[in-house]
C-alpha cells in the first residue's frame, strides 16, 4: 500500500502537481466544468490546495467509505447524471462516450471496466451514476460502492462500460512510481 502519512492520495506528488490536479484537468478537458470532491483524511491539505478554485470540497465528518461520502454530498449535486471518480485512478476513456452509452443501456450506474489480457474486467474507478442511486444509500453511515451498492444493483442496473485504456492506479509506490515516469 502507499503510505503517505501526512496527505491523502489524491494528493501525492506528481512531478510537482498533486495526481488529484492532473485527474480534474483530464475530465475537464470534456467540458466538464463543476467539481463536488468527497475528501475525508486530511481534508485540510485538498482544500488548501483547491483554495483558489471553484472545487467544492465536502468533508465528512467520520470515515463513510465512498458511498457514503458521495452521500454526505448530495446537497451540492445539481443534474441528474453524476460522474464518479475514485481519487487515486485515471482511467483515460472518452467521457463523452462513456455518458452515451450510459444513457442508451437505461442503468442506474455505468461502470468503466478495464480489459485485461486474462479475460478479466478490472473496475476503474469510473462511473456514471442516476441521481435517483442515492436514495438508496444510507446517510450518515459507512458504506461502499464496491462491496455493498454495486452489489445491490447487479443485473440490469448496473452495467459495464469495457475500455481497453490504461488503467492508472496509484495505489501503492510502485504504480505510483509507474505513473510518475508516463506523465
Amino acid at each position: 500500500r502507499l503510505n503517505l502519512p501526512d496527505l491523502p492520495k489524491p494528493m501525492a506528488d506528481i512531478n510537482g502537481k498533486p495526481f488529484l490536479e492532473i485527474l480534474i484537468s483530464y475530465i475537464a478537458s470534456f467540458g466538464l466544468q463543476r467539481f463536488v470532491l468527497c475528501a475525508g483524511f486530511r481534508a485540510d491539505k485538498i482544500r488548501w490546495h483547491f483554495r483558489k478554485t471553484d472545487l467544492i470540497v465536502s468533508v465528512e465528518p467520520t470515515p463513510l467509505d465512498t458511498a457514503g461520502g458521495f452521500k454526505y454530498a448530495e446537497p451540492f449535486f445539481h443534474s441528474d447524471t453524476i460522474l464518479v471518480f475514485n481519487g487515486d485512478t485515471l482511467c483515460p476513456i472518452d467521457l463523452t462516450e462513456f455518458v452515451k452509452a450510459h444513457k442508451k443501456s437505461g442503468a442506474l450506474v455505468t461502470m468503466a471496466c478495464v480489459k485485461t489480457n486474462s479475460k478479466l474486467h478490472i473496475n476503474s474507478g469510473t462511473y456514471a451514476i442516476e441521481r435517483s442511486v442515492l436514495d438508496r444509500i444510507p446517510k450518515d453511515k459507512p458504506y461502499s460502492f464496491e462491496k455493498d451498492l454495486f452489489l445491490s444493483l447487479v443485473g440490469s442496473e448496473l452495467q459495464p462500460y469495457i475500455t481497453t485504456a490504461k488503467l492508472h492506479d496509484i495505489g501503492t509506490p510502485e504504480s505510483l512510481d509507474e505513473f510518475r515516469k508516463s506523465i
